[in-house]
């Protein structure tokens, strides 16, 4: 099949209106195609592109289609003088559906968040909430005091892991070396 084009722009309130006719020559039919475009949709649609390639990285199937996807909890790791603290938002997951393993020096917190609405039928009009297997892994920044690790603390969807730093030995005093040229 071959067509033909012909088109024209115009601009109006900032808006760019580009209306282009294409003609098939074997059948002399017309449809027409309009692109609507302005910062504000450009913008909107670069958002939407970043969220799916986003989905598509995260998810065991690359296309999202024959399995879960496996999402990342959004987590705060900070350090105090004496501790580390993980802070990891993970509502409505029951506490008996994570876990948090330590071997060697990286930290991996597993667990899983059931879709409540999974046995009845409905259909989305919008689903931000992430469900499904997640999993983090977060490697110590410095040696940590295996024996004082208190339990995880889990509340208003907040799990908090406050692991204790190993202190300096006696007489641990840092030195400067000079640097012969």
């Amino acid at each position: 099949m071959r067509m033909t084009a012909a088109g024209r722009a115009q601009a109006t309130n900032g808006r760019v209106i580009l209306n282009t006719s294409y003609r098939t020559l074997e059948t002399d039919k017309m449809s027409q195609v309009e692109v609507l475009t302005s910062e504000d949709e450009l913008r909107r649609m670069e958002l939407e592109v970043d969220r799916l390639f986003k989905g598509l990285m995260v998810s065991k199937n690359p296309l999202g289609l024959l399995s879960e996807s496996v999402w990342r909890p959004p987590t705060v790791v900070f350090e105090t003088h004496d501790e580390i603290v993980f802070l990891m938002e993970i509502a409505c997951v029951n506490k008996e559906d994570v876990s948090i393993l330590l071997v060697d020096d990286v930290l991996t917190i597993r667990g899983r968040r059931g879709d409540a609405c999974r046995d009845r039928k409905v259909r989305y009009l919008q689903m931000e909430i992430h469900y499904g297997c997640f999993e983090r892994s977060f490697v110590m920044p410095r040696q940590i005091e295996r024996n004082a690790i208190q339990p995880a603390t889990y509340s208003d969807g907040f799990l908090r892991i406050v692991i204790p730093k190993l202190s300096e030995p006696d007489g641990a005093t840092p030195i400067s070396v000079k640097i012969k040229l």
